[in-house]
């Protein structure tokens, strides 16, 4: 059961100006669906990180939480044990104030209006990637109706 998690050695890390210059000239951050905990959380944890990707216009996120399961990995586990709702709504929470995009599965249509209220745009799509063919029109969807 898991209650609570840390990285070590977080504390001491600091992006280098190669990564702050990649930053500068990114027109979006696309964050595919992956764990907020174990795999986006320790990157933007970084020191100076949060702040330097925020410099990017449009950041967007697709929610690796579909009908309440985890796309792949852990995910719902760990939300569940940490007392979350296992939903594409709770995942938003964790990126407000960072995000500017959801991508939301249409299965979790219902979460719309409240993510928006949040203040991010959503795009409403199928996220779910069982094929290559799957991974490009999803890719194809979020470059068409927010990169542009």
């Amino acid at each position: 059961m898991i209650s609570d998690y840390q990285f070590r050695g977080l504390q001491e890390s600091t992006i280098t100006e190669s990564v702050n210059t990649a930053i500068d000239d990114a027109d979006a951050l696309i964050v595919c669906p992956s764990n907020p905990f174990v795999s986006i959380e320790p990157i933007l944890s970084v020191n100076g990180m949060r702040d330097a990707l925020s410099r990017i216009e449009k950041r967007v996120i697709v929610s690796p939480i579909v009908a309440g399961l985890a796309i792949k990995g852990p995910a719902a586990k760990m939300m569940e044990e940490l007392n979350m709702p296992v939903t594409a709504l709770a995942v938003a929470e964790l990126y407000r104030g960072f995000a500017t995009h959801f991508v939301l599965d249409t299965q979790d249509a219902q979460y719309r209006q409240a993510i928006e209220n949040m203040g991010m745009e959503v795009l409403l799509t199928n996220t779910v990637m069982k094929t290559d063919g799957d991974k490009e029109i999803l890719a194809q969807e979020i470059m068409k109706n927010v990169v542009v």
